[in-house]
């Protein structure tokens, strides 16, 4: 997706910003910018296209543990998040230029959802201590699952119950953040709607978050956001579309 403007009657393209560190005099890739920008700036987050019930989407934790204390099991999940509907979103980041990474995306946004699988079926109040626990000893965010929903001027209690229900009817939804999506991408996730959660207790989509600014030295940047499938409702009615968006940020 290019990202162009035009003043004048010219036309000019904006320059795709790669997420990359600088360390040493030596460039290299770092998803955790990627990471950061949708932590940071949940605006950014389509979740009106996405779920068409809800206006505010609600990052809750970033790098959370799902192992259970068990050595080998599932690992760390990027993003967890929320909206304001109390939907529960398991957000796993990837660069294009690890191949053997986006081709093992899906098995491990899978394994995390696996995490909550099991939490909800093995403890008596449906996994949401634990769950719980997850977000308010999280060393990404500074405060309590209630401190993160008051911040956000959302209903604490009338909230929480909802998230509550969608973790116990494992009503969670999977995305898949990437700086360029592929063909490869596009075919699981039909899979997955399709074949593997008819039901669509898991729904998964993905997002292209690519990052576009003018000269190198600018401080503004552009940021174009791209949706697989656009929206829930086209994935219970077993469609495919995208969907474009682009914001402008300064640094």
């Amino acid at each position: 997706m290019g990202i162009f403007s035009i003043e004048h009657g010219q036309v000019d393209t904006k320059n795709f910003l790669p997420y990359e560190t600088l360390k040493d005099g030596k460039k290299s890739n770092d998803e955790t910018i990627l990471q950061e920008l949708l932590f940071e700036k949940p605006e950014l987050f389509p979740v009106k296209q996405i779920t068409e019930t809800t206006d505010q989407w609600i990052p809750l934790a970033r790098e959370v543990d799902t192992t259970g204390g068990a050595t080998g099991r599932h690992g760390i999940l990027d993003i967890l998040a929320t909206d304001d509907s109390g939907n529960i979103y398991i957000v796993e980041c990837k660069l294009r230029y690890n191949t053997g990474d986006m081709k093992s995306i899906r098995g491990q946004i899978s394994d995390y959802a696996s995490a909550f699988y099991r939490e909800t079926k093995n403890s008596d109040d449906d996994g949401w201590k634990w769950f719980k626990d997850s977000i308010d000893n999280n060393t990404s965010i500074d405060g309590t699952l209630e401190d993160i929903l008051d911040d956000a001027k959302v209903p604490i209690d009338e909230t929480i119950e909802s998230m509550k229900r969608s973790l116990k009817e494992n009503r969670i939804i999977l995305v898949f953040a990437v700086d360029v999506m592929t063909a490869g991408l596009w075919d699981a996730i039909d899979w997955h709607n399709n074949a593997v959660n008819a039901e669509h207790n898991y729904p998964c989509f993905a997002i292209e978050v690519r990052r576009y600014r003018e000269k190198e030295d600018d401080k503004e940047f552009f940021v174009g956001i791209q949706t697989y499938p656009f929206n829930l409702k086209d994935i219970i009615l077993k469609k495919t579309q995208r969907g474009s968006f682009v914001f402008a940020l300064s640094l």
